[in-house]
């Protein structure tokens, strides 16, 4: 599978950002060991964002300890993988059965 994330995608040509998008919809649209993997690399920029966020908002949380964070860290990458998921069918790829001009 093609690289489908990074910090590349920022300044990334707005069609190839499009098919990157289309790929991952279809690929977590479709059954079988393509969107397994696309579940575990989502989940895994997922948890990437929420390390991040987490850690930017220490300074504002009491003293939670290692275990606490990381159980927010996971809470949070989970609730936003069922958010994602939930959406699905309201992109474009999706809608019509596949990517775009794949």
């Amino acid at each position: 599978m093609a690289s489908l994330d990074g910090p590349e995608l920022a300044d990334a040509d707005p069609v190839r950002t499009e098919r990157v998008r289309d790929t991952w919809v279809e690929l977590l649209s479709s059954p079988g060991p393509g969107r397994d993997e696309a579940l575990a690399r989502r989940h895994g920029l997922l948890l990437k964002a929420a390390r991040h966020q987490v850690s930017q908002m220490l300074s504002r949380l009491p003293a939670i300890g290692q275990a606490r964070w990381d159980d927010l860290v996971n809470q949070a990458a989970d609730e936003a993988m069922v958010a994602v998921l939930a959406k699905l069918p309201s992109f474009p790829a999706a809608s019509c059965g596949g990517g775009r001009g794949h």
